[in-house]
């Protein structure tokens, strides 16, 4: 069990770490300034919420235009990607929230959400008739 908590615990670690790249130009430019000047966990967290908000309306921009694209078999199929992918999102996030753990995992719960929200918007950047044969997606599927 004490395994598992320090596992859990050096992952919510990791999450901020990621999200707070100041070089990534994924990221808003006030975002990485908010970060730069964030000195608690509630600080971090308003950061990364605010960054969220930011991101989230960029992923349901580039989603809505992508269902604009395709035939209603297609736009079906995406719907009930989209709708799994949120729920998954949710649950997965979630998990990294425990007050046993502290407030730290507060910080690991909502990047984890921004962190999964920006890949969610490359990876429909990727989509078919949007961007699959850029750069940035061939090596994409490269991995």
């Amino acid at each position: 069990m004490r395994i598992l908590l320090t596992t859990a615990f050096a992952t919510a670690l990791a999450w901020p770490a990621s999200a707070q790249a100041p070089t990534n130009a994924q990221y808003s430019p006030s975002y990485n300034r908010c970060q730069e000047r964030a000195a608690s966990t509630r600080e971090i967290v308003t950061c990364i919420s605010n960054e969220l908000a930011v991101q989230d309306a960029s992923l349901n921009r580039r989603y809505q235009q992508t269902l604009r694209s395709l035939n209603p078999r297609q736009q079906n199929r995406l719907r009930a990607a989209q709708r799994a992918w949120i729920a998954y999102r949710e649950a997965n996030c979630a998990s990294y929230y425990d007050e046993d753990w502290g407030t730290i995992t507060q910080i690991g719960t909502v990047a984890c959400r921004l962190d999964m929200t920006v890949t969610r918007r490359q990876e429909l950047d990727c989509y078919p008739g949007y961007g699959e044969g850029s750069e940035a997606c061939r090596s994409r599927t490269r991995r």
